[in-house]
């Protein structure tokens, strides 16, 4: 970005100072301070963002005289990265380990916010404190990464939460100086090879870009703890990881693969069984891995992502795994036995939540988050629906349903979509999604679960606003892919529809207008309108709405 100018520079640095006060402004007091310290950050926004991160929440002068002494006695003029330093510097212990995490990921990329909240779990960093779940705590940390903008936003959801982020460049630099320094991170380049047996530095966490067998070395390995291997080579078709590499590691907790062509699960990751998260990524659909019998063995296994994966129909006894989820799978129905522990399972087949949900714990199951796919029309009838929905009714603790529906079986699609839907006290948010060529009937109000609050509904037949403004506790709502059959293409909001809705996202939808009725969307703060084109006007609308469009 081009460097700004004093009246843009002190802009901004209020937006990042005052980030909770919706005002803006600085109180006299402390604007010669703010103004002294500004004059340090040469006009560069990221340096700017950065300071204004530091003051954030702290409204008085004595704060703010620290972080100008701090610059004043640590940073030499025009030393932007020093001035970066200083958001870490000014980091608790706890959240220094988080930062940390972010040397794991390569350079350029866009992280994914639940992706590294698990790794944070399994790092140890995540401690859940009575009834917050691990996902809420992460977002907490992320939050307070963000607010100091060590951080860049990409995407968030219609809820205001963070999807995927990034990590500028100079803030990368020093997050992986300060990793290999403070944690034992060692980054292995194809061109750097191994460690040497002789060199006494002894890494705990080793991220390898691999481009040959040469980039890897056995030596050492006994003291990681954790690996992600990239592979970085122009042809990825097929898997040449030597065997002797894998299997020496010792103490090994974490294990991440990204762009590996394996055409069969590893058998020499058998030993590894200190093992508490494994994530397989192929990167091409036509690689799918069954998954071994023996991973039953991994009695610390927490976590587990196998992007395709094949189900062999034997039963798994995995009584610590948290987190299991897949991008499809296939084989034989999957089978679990005494998942004591899972809370979230994603990418699960209709036939495999009814087959495996008979080996968990129903009684006080600690299920929150569950995806289910619809897509093979052979297997799906009025039973597997009646005993899909009878186990959903007993997951008590559920709180996040996806059902994605992809079969051309179009009578299931049309009719039968709702009566998986369970009446559950503890479901908040419920995603119906069918694929580009199917659509679904959109479900009456009374088939909600009762405390319903985030909904997304994506390839409905039609859009039914009177139906779905009778859902008195919808606090946010998505409309993708919408088919609307009404002669004039609009949509009517009636006058007591929708009492709590706060944002509305309309996406993808042949929408020309909108008619809300006086007293109709008395909440509503925010409309995202994308892909909309032929949404004509938007002067209907109350004034008091944030309107943006995409």
């Amino acid at each position: 970005m081009k460097l700004l100018d004093s009246e843009k520079s002190w802009e901004l640095f209020l937006k990042k100072a005052f980030i909770n006060n919706t005002n803006g402004t600085c109180p006299e007091e402390l604007e010669s301070i703010g103004r002294q310290i500004l004059g340090k950050c040469d006009g560069l926004p990221l340096a700017i963002s950065v300071v204004g991160g530091l003051l954030v929440g702290a409204q008085d002068k004595r704060r703010w005289q620290e972080v100008l002494d701090q610059i004043d006695s640590n940073i030499p003029e025009n030393n932007v990265p020093k001035i970066l330093g200083l958001s870490y510097q000014n980091l608790s212990p706890h959240l220094k380990s988080c930062f940390l995490c972010l040397a794991f990921f390569k350079e350029d990329v866009t992280i994914r916010s639940n992706e590294l909240a698990s790794i944070w779990h399994a790092q140890g960093l995540i401690q859940e404190k009575g009834s917050r779940s691990v996902e809420d705590i992460g977002r907490g940390y992320l939050n307070e990464l963000i607010n100091r903008s060590m951080l860049q936003i990409q995407d968030v959801t219609i809820d205001g939460q963070v999807k995927n982020f990034r990590l500028h460049d100079l803030l990368r630099d020093m997050c992986l100086s300060k990793a290999e320094e403070e944690m034992g991170v060692r980054i292995v380049k194809g061109e750097e090879g191994g460690c040497s047996s002789a060199s006494s530095y002894k890494p705990r966490h080793h991220v390898v870009y691999y481009k040959s067998s040469e980039t890897l070395s056995s030596n050492q390995n006994k003291y990681l703890r954790s690996v992600f291997l990239f592979n970085v080579r122009e042809w990825r078709s097929r898997m040449d990881i030597p065997t002797p590499y894998l299997k020496s590691f010792q103490l090994l907790k974490m294990l991440y693969l990204d762009g590996f062509g394996l055409w069969k699960f590893p058998n020499c990751l058998r030993c590894l069984v200190e093992l508490k998260y494994l994530r397989i990524h192929t990167n091409r659909e036509w690689f799918v891995l069954k998954l071994p019998s023996w991973i039953g063995d991994f009695k610390k296994l927490e976590f587990l992502y196998v992007e395709y994966v094949e189900f062999s129909g034997v039963a798994l006894k995995m009584e610590s795994l948290r987190d299991f989820g897949t991008r499809r799978a296939m084989g034989k129905p999957m089978k679990a036995e005494k998942w004591k522990s899972i809370e979230s399972l994603k990418g699960m087949r209709l036939e495999d939540w009814v087959e495996m949900s008979s080996g968990l714990i129903m009684s006080d199951s600690h299920l929150r988050e569950l995806s289910i796919d619809v897509s093979d029309f052979m297997k799906v009838g009025d039973e597997m629906v009646s005993r899909g929905r009878e186990s959903l009714q007993k997951m008590t603790n559920l709180v996040k349903l996806h059902i994605y529906l992809d079969t051309t079986l179009l009578d299931f699609v049309t009719h039968e979509v709702t009566k998986l839907i369970p009446d559950l006290k503890s479901l908040t948010s419920l995603k119906l999604k069918a694929s580009i060529f199917n659509t679904f009937e959109c479900p009456a109000a009374s088939e909600f679960p009762p405390n319903i609050s985030h909904l997304k509904l994506s390839g409905m037949q039609d859009a039914s606003m009177e139906e779905l403004g009778k859902l008195r506790k919808l606090q946010y709502l998505t409309l993708n892919n919408l088919y609307i059959y009404n002669d004039m293409r609009r949509v009517k909001i009636l006058h007591d529809g929708f009492p709590c809705l706060k944002a509305l996202s309309l996406k993808r939808i042949r929408l020309t207008g909108m008619d809300i009725e006086e007293g109709g969307m008395p909440s509503l703060k925010q409309l995202r309108i994308r892909q909309c084109p032929q949404l004509e006007s938007t002067e209907n609308l109350p004034k008091h709405i944030i309107i943006s469009f995409a």
